[in-house]
C-alpha cells in the first residue's frame, strides 16, 4: 500500500517537474529569440549611422586615425557600455599599421560662466587609466601641462580628481604617433581663458564586458582571416548562443592607398534572457517547490486517511462481530433448547428472544444510517430550529432517569431572553442532543449541566457531567462506532455504542464544528453551528 502511494506521488511530481521544465524552456527560448531579433535589428539599423563612410579622399593616413577615432569611436552611442554587449573596433591603414580603440579621456573647452560646451575637443591616451567602475565619468580639478594639435593631447602630464577632491591623481601623457607636429601648440594656448571639462571613457566597465570585448576581437580576427582579398561589407550572424554583427568600410586616400575600418558587436541571447528574467525564473522555481510540496502533502494525507479508514473498518468489523456474537449466541441457545422449555416459560423466553432480535436489528439499522450519512446519500431537511427549547424537550424525555439517580441537572443560557436559532434538520439535531444528554446522565456522579451560548455568528450547545474523568485518548475514541465506556453504570439506559458515531456523522453532514473536552472535574461534549437572524 505504502509503495503504491510512493509510486503515484513520484509519477505526479515527475510530471509536474517535466511540465515546469518544458514550460520554462519554451519561455526561455521565446525570450531569447525576441532579444536576438530586437537587438540585431537595432544594431543593423543604427550602427551604420555611426560608422564612418568617407569614400575617396585626399586625407593622409594620420588624419584618418583622427577622423575615425574622434567621429566614430568617441561619438558612437552604440559603443558598449553594457554588460550584455561586447564591442571591438579595428582600423587597418594602407601601410599595414593597425589602430584599435582603447580607454581614453576627452577634453572640452566650455564657457566659464554658463558651462556651455564649445565645439573643439582634444583626446588623451594616458599611460595609466583611472580605476573606475563605470564609464563616461566626469573628472574634477583637471589641470594639464602638455602639447596638443587639432585632435590629440600628448607629451606632458595631467592632474585630476575623481568623486572626492581629496583623491587626486597624476598621470603622464605619452607621445602620440598620430599627432601632427606642424599644427601643434601648448595646451594652455589652446584652452586660453575658457573653462575646461574632461571625461573618462572606458571600453569596458565590468569583467563581463571585458570578456565579451575579447570574444568580439577573436571573432573579428577569424572574419578578417577568412575574407582576405574579398570585398565584403560585413556579416550578420544570428544565434541563440552567440550573435554578432560585423561592419566593414573601405576608404581610399591619396588615390592610391586604402584603409579598412571594422566594428563588431557581440551578445548572447540565451544568457541575456536568463539575466533579464531572473525574477520570473525564481518565481517559477518557488511555484514548483510549493506545488510539489502540496502534492506530497496531500498524497501523504490521502495515504494516512486511507490507512485510518482501513483501520477503522477493521475495528468496526471486529466490533460488529463482537457485539453481534452475544445476541446471536443467546438466540441460538433459545432456538436449540426451545423444545425443552416448559410451556409456561415459553412466553418469557419468547420475549427475550424478541429483544435480542430487536437489538440486532437496531444495531444494523444504525450502521446503515451512519453509512448513508457518511456517503452523502442522506438528504437534509433544513428548517429553523430553536436549540434552547429543543434541549428542554429532549431532556424531558430522560428526566425520570436523571431524577431516579438523584442528579442535579441544570439548563443554562448565556442570555435568558435570547433565541438560539439555527438552520438544521430537526430530527437529526434531536438525535445528537439526545445522545449527548443521555450519555451525560448515564456517566454523571451528581451533576449535569446543559449550556447554550451564542454570539452574532454562532450558537454553541454544550453538555457537561462530573463523572469519571476521561483521558485525551478516550475523548478521541468516543466518536468511534461501538466504543463503550465501563458498562457497570448504565442503569436503565441501554447503549449500542453507536450514539456518538452517529452524532459525528450528523454534525459533519451539517458542517458543524464539534468536540469533547475534559478539565479533570467535568467532561463536556459540544457542537457549534451558524446562527440565523
Amino acid at each position: 500500500m505504502k509503495k503504491h502511494y510512493i509510486r503515484i506521488t513520484t509519477v505526479i511530481t515527475s510530471l509536474i517537474l517535466a511540465t515546469f521544465l518544458v514550460a520554462g524552456g519554451f519561455y526561455w527560448y521565446a525570450c531569447a529569440v525576441k532579444i536576438m531579433n530586437e537587438r540585431m535589428e537595432d544594431l543593423t539599423e543604427n550602427s551604420w549611422i555611426n560608422h564612418p563612410e568617407i569614400g575617396y579622399t585626399d586625407m593622409p593616413c594620420d588624419e584618418m586615425v583622427k577622423y575615425v577615432y574622434s567621429e566614430h569611436w568617441r561619438y558612437n552611442d552604440s559603443l558598449p557600455v553594457s554588460d550584455h554587449l561586447g564591442y571591438y573596433g579595428r582600423l587597418i591603414l594602407g601601410d599595414g599599421r593597425v589602430f584599435e580603440p582603447r580607454d581614453f579621456i576627452y577634453v572640452f573647452r566650455c564657457d566659464a560662466e554658463t558651462d556651455y560646451l564649445l565645439d573643439n575637443t582634444r583626446i588623451i591616451f594616458p599611460d595609466e587609466t583611472p580605476s573606475l567602475d563605470y564609464e563616461n565619468c566626469l573628472l574634477w580639478g583637471v589641470s594639464i601641462d602638455a602639447m596638443c594639435d587639432d585632435a590629440f593631447i600628448y607629451d606632458g602630464n595631467m592632474h585630476y580628481c575623481l568623486d572626492s577632491l581629496d583623491d587626486s591623481y597624476d598621470v603622464s601623457i605619452p607621445t602620440n604617433e598620430y599627432a601632427s607636429r606642424e599644427g601643434e601648440m601648448a595646451f594652455s594656448d589652446w584652452i586660453g581663458d575658457v573653462g575646461l571639462e574632461a571625461r573618462y571613457i572606458s571600453m569596458a566597465h565590468s569583467k563581463e564586458t571585458e570578456k565579451l570585448n575579447a570574444e568580439a576581437a577573436e571573432i573579428l580576427d577569424d572574419y578578417i582571416d577568412g575574407h582576405q582579398g574579398e570585398f565584403s561589407l560585413g556579416e550578420t550572424h544570428k544565434s541563440l548562443t552567440t550573435s554578432y554583427h560585423i561592419i566593414r568600410s573601405i576608404t581610399v586616400y591619396d588615390y592610391e592607398n586604402k584603409a579598412e575600418c571594422y566594428s563588431i558587436y557581440v551578445f548572447h541571447p540565451l544568457k541575456i534572457a536568463v539575466q533579464e528574467h531572473i525574477p520570473v525564473f525564481v518565481l517559477g522555481l518557488l511555484a514548483l517547490i510549493v506545488i510539489e510540496g502540496l502534492v506530497i502533502f496531500f498524497m501523504r494525507r490521502l495515504y494516512r486517511d486511507r490507512m485510518d479508514f482501513e483501520l477503522r473498518s477493521r475495528d468496526l468489523t471486529r466490533s460488529i462481530a463482537h457485539d453481534l456474537k452475544t445476541p446471536l449466541a443467546v438466540t441460538q441457545a433459545y432456538v436449540e433448547n426451545w423444545e425443552y422449555i416448559d410451556e409456561k416459560d415459553r412466553h418469557e423466553y419468547s420475549e427475550k428472544l424478541g429483544q435480542e432480535v430487536d437489538n440486532m436489528n437496531k444495531m444494523v439499522t444504525e450502521l446503515l444510517k451512519m453509512q448513508k450519512m457518511d456517503s452523502g446519500e442522506q438528504q437534509l431537511h433544513l428548517e429553523e430550529v430553536e436549540l434552547a427549547s429543543l434541549a428542554e424537550s429532549v431532556y424531558n424525555q430522560i428526566r425520570t432517569v436523571a431524577e431516579e439517580r438523584g442528579l442535579d441537572v441544570t439548563i443554562v443560557k448565556d442570555d435568558r431572553n435570547a433565541s438560539y436559532l439555527v438552520n438544521a434538520d430537526l430530527e437529526m439535531i434531536r438525535i445528537v442532543m439526545s445522545n449527548f444528554i443521555s450519555n451525560a446522565v448515564k456517566y454523571a456522579d451528581s451533576k449535569v449541566k446543559i449550556k447554550l451560548m451564542g454570539n452574532d455568528k454562532n450558537v454553541t450547545f454544550m453538555v457537561s457531567n462530573d463523572g469519571e474523568p476521561m483521558s485525551n485518548s478516550e475523548l478521541k475514541k468516543v466518536w468511534d462506532a461501538f466504543y463503550k465506556k465501563d458498562n457497570s453504570r448504565t442503569d436503565r439506559i441501554g447503549s449500542s455504542g453507536m450514539g456518538l458515531a452517529i452524532s459525528r456523522s450528523i454534525l459533519k453532514l451539517h458542517k458543524a464544528k464539534f468536540g469533547a473536552v475534559g478539565d479533570g472535574s467535568m467532561t463536556s461534549f459540544w457542537f457549534r453551528m451558524k446562527r440565523m437572524g
